[in-house]
């Protein structure tokens, strides 16, 4: 787990349901859910997740929130052999999900089979010719995604097996905090922006741009900055987080000492994070 001020993001090892499950068991257990993923950071503890689920921290826990979550959690935990390496382990994960492709594959070729018999029985009309038609497009295009999913699980298996160095935890945020303080001494991250930039951006090459322009303004910023609807002092830009164009960065300059207050994060969170700012 990783804790930020107000929100930690819970750590995962293992295939996607996992994640869903627990997200699910943490929702059930009464916890604010904001958002699941993959996780792009440094392993954390020896552990190299794979995805990230982030939640709200409860207020005024008696109970240290790491105790509350395994709590929780504990039901959902899938073992590691004591002979298993976390790469073997989540090698022989990935194998798993790569026989269930070949198993859908199989079941769709068994299908096109059936389909081009019944095309070519007599008696057929023509709506029924054209019906059997697209279903055979559309096995042709499943099977693709089935041939796809077989490449991409067979790769992350190699990634797996493959024998690479633990990064010690925190370098990727120690390395972050350094750029920020040495070549945009201007720039203040607030509420738990230094972690959604290390957890969940995996390509930071835009955001330095975008946080770069903070600095050569004078009061007005470029184009691609737009006001915040409702808010007049803050300002909001898309950024791209390594994989889309859903990260938000919302900022705000301090007239007391001419410093950018700046939040990351993310575009299903925009309701969330508007109201957020509007406190501050």
């Amino acid at each position: 787990m990783i804790e930020g001020v107000e929100e930690a993001y819970v750590l995962l090892s293992g295939p996607s349901l996992s994640c869903e499950t627990a997200a699910g068991a943490l929702k059930a257990s009464g916890y604010d859910v904001i958002r699941t993923g993959r996780y792009l950071g440094d392993p954390v503890d020896g552990l190299e997740a794979d995805w990230f689920i982030r939640i709200s921290k409860p207020k005024d826990e008696a109970e240290s929130l790491l105790v509350l979550l395994t709590e929780v959690l504990a039901g959902q935990a899938m073992g590691v052999h004591s002979h298993e390496t976390f790469g073997e382990y989540r090698a022989r994960l990935i194998a798993g999900e790569l026989a269930s492709a070949k198993a859908r594959e199989a079941a769709l070729r068994a299908e096109v089979a059936w389909l081009k018999l019944e095309l070519t029985s007599s008696g057929r009309t023509q709506a029924e010719i054209d019906e059997l038609r697209a279903a055979i497009e559309l096995e042709r295009s499943l099977r693709q995604e089935a041939d796809l999913a077989v490449f991409a699980a067979a790769q992350h298996a190699n990634e797996a097996r493959a024998d690479r160095p633990v990064v010690p935890p925190g370098k990727l945020k120690n390395e972050i905090e350094v750029v920020l303080e040495t070549l945009l001494p201007g720039v203040r991250l607030i509420r738990d922006s230094l972690i959604v930039i290390a957890a969940e951006f995996s390509n930071r090459r835009a955001l330095y741009r975008g946080l770069a322009e903070l600095q050569i303004v004078n009061g007005r910023l470029p184009p691609t900055w737009k006001k915040l609807k409702g808010l007049d002092a803050w300002w909001e830009r898309h950024m791209s987080d390594g994989q889309d164009d859903a990260g938000r960065v919302y900022v705000r300059l301090r007239e007391s000492d001419r410093i950018w207050d700046v939040l990351i994060s993310h575009k299903s969170e925009q309701s969330r994070d508007i109201a957020w700012l509007a406190r501050q």
